[in-house]
């Protein structure tokens, strides 16, 4: 079932709170879009409705795009005529929902795989897999910056030199180590 782009409009307007609501199966609506191949304008119209509806996971774990990955290996094995444009379609449903959902690519079904491993356990396309390997990349690399950037706040005002305290002071006794005088070492002596 395929409901017009107008009908999906007008319900999601009228019910918003439904783009969360789960069925029996802990889906939300955009998994069912997943399953049941809507077009990529019900997907926006869900995202823009609920932006975290592209997070929500299935009683198995599953995002939206893990089952979108998953799917693409019946999509390629179901026939050239039929198979061809379903797999265009997934690669067009995971590259919006990659990009709409950078944590999502991270996060792990309860089986422990990715949205990335559901990918080539199917054979997808290379393209595909270059789409999500690259959005990896990125939701790994931000990650990391928040990350480091929350440690750097927590350690906030833990590394301070006395003023007027030579950096040699600071060495002890028994390291045997020998510093040379350096512009840092004078400057914290002097108490600049």
């Amino acid at each position: 079932f395929q409901p017009p782009l107008d009908v999906t409009n007008t319900v999601v307007r009228l019910f918003p709170h439904m783009v969360a609501a789960r069925d029996h199966s802990s889906r939300v609506p955009m998994h069912v879009a997943v399953e049941c191949e809507a077009p990529l304008d019900i997907f926006e119209c869900l995202m823009e409705s609920d932006p975290q509806c592209v997070d929500a996971r299935n009683c198995d774990g599953k995002t939206p795009l893990m089952l979108a990955c998953k799917e693409m290996g019946s999509a390629i094995k179901s026939g050239f005529y039929e198979g061809k444009g379903k797999v265009r379609w997934l690669a067009d449903v995971i590259k919006l929902l990659a990009k709409s959902s950078p944590n999502s690519i991270l996060v792990e079904d309860d089986g422990g795989w990715t949205a990335l491993e559901h990918a080539l356990d199917s054979e997808a396309p290379r393209k595909t897999i270059k789409t999500l390997q690259r959005a990896t990349r990125q939701a790994a690399r931000e990650q990391g910056e928040l990350e480091r950037h929350e440690h750097l706040r927590k350690m906030k005002g833990h590394c301070h030199v006395r003023k007027g305290e030579d950096i040699r002071s600071l060495l002890p006794r028994e390291s045997g180590l020998v510093m040379k005088s350096t512009s840092i070492s004078r400057v914290v002596a002097e108490g600049a």
